[in-house]
């Protein structure tokens, strides 16, 4: 700790000094026997910030993994998320306080990274069943572990959306957050009821993917209607048709004649509550309906 922490106080203290000087005193030298402001000052702040930066990032991540490595192997990989996720809120803040371009492109690569380390990293640790669409592992600390990993990982691309979204040059990223971080969830939900029914309930499984799948689609809809969004809609529309393929698709073969049933009919109720929002909520994004008698 301290062979990295003494380095990181003296980048962070040099920083500080470089972009707040001292006030003049009476010992104070000449401005005009001393360098002028153009001699490097700002870049050398801005020099010694990113330094700063950076080796508390890599000591946060390899804290985390050494420590949690011991006390919790199964938490070592995920751990790291959270320096992930802290360096993700420094570029926001830095976003929000200069209004400059560059913490919003790093913010994205930030971004990129840590989703490719979650789909590529700890979903294989995990051991992700690409036959069932589950987790081998379904116990309850391993659970949470996974529910932390994903959760600051949403919270993040969340917070993006919902800063960058109304800023013109930082709008993609935030769209791109905001996308990434519905698909995100999805997924979540998807591999959990699916590890949660393939221990519990084996011949439901199917059926209960479905349900999910068709309620997802229904909330996005909703929202998607009730604010006016059609990317949310189409979005809830499309998985719709996909639940509609599986259910004919699928199902139908996999599925016990009781859980059929039920599937059919809580898939029937949740298609039906979709239409009756979507011509309830059509002026909308239609326009203004033309009265009876008129064109």
């Amino acid at each position: 700790m301290f062979e990295l922490g003494v380095p990181l106080a003296a980048l962070g203290g040099a920083w500080q000094l470089l972009r707040r000087p001292p006030a003049k005193s009476g010992l104070a030298i000449d401005r005009s026997c001393d360098f002028g402001p153009d001699a490097g000052q700002p870049l050398a702040a801005t020099i010694a910030a990113t330094v700063t930066v950076a080796l508390l990032f890599i000591y946060a991540q390899l804290e985390l993994q050494h420590t949690c490595g011991f006390c919790c192997p199964v938490l070592a990989t995920p751990a790291m998320t959270i320096a992930w996720f802290g360096l993700g809120l420094f570029f926001l803040a830095c976003a929000r306080s200069r209004g400059a371009l560059w913490p919003v492109v790093l913010f994205g690569v930030l971004g990129f990274l840590m989703l490719g380390k979650l789909l590529a990293v700890d979903l294989t640790d995990w051991h992700v069943s690409a036959e069932l669409w589950a987790f081998g592992d379904g116990t309850a600390g391993l659970t949470l572990i996974r529910l932390l990993d994903f959760a600051l990982c949403l919270g993040l691309f969340a917070l993006a959306f919902k800063q960058f979204r109304r800023e013109e040059f930082a709008r993609p990223i935030g769209l791109g957050a905001g996308i990434a971080a519905l698909a995100l969830l999805f997924l979540y939900l998807t591999l959990e009821l699916s590890t949660a029914l393939a221990h519990f309930l084996p011949a439901a499984r199917v059926g209960g993917i479905t349900i999910l799948w068709a309620a997802y689609a229904l909330t996005l809809l909703l929202f998607g209607l009730q604010r006016n969004v059609r990317g949310l809609r189409y979005a809830g529309l499309a998985i719709f048709a996909v639940v509609v393929w599986k259910v004919f698709f699928s199902d139908l073969a996999s599925l016990d004649a009781f859980y059929r049933i039920i599937a059919f009919i809580a898939l029937g109720v949740i298609l039906l509550g979709a239409s009756l929002v979507y011509l309830r909520f059509r002026r909308r994004f239609q326009g203004v309906l033309p009265k009876d008698g008129q064109p």
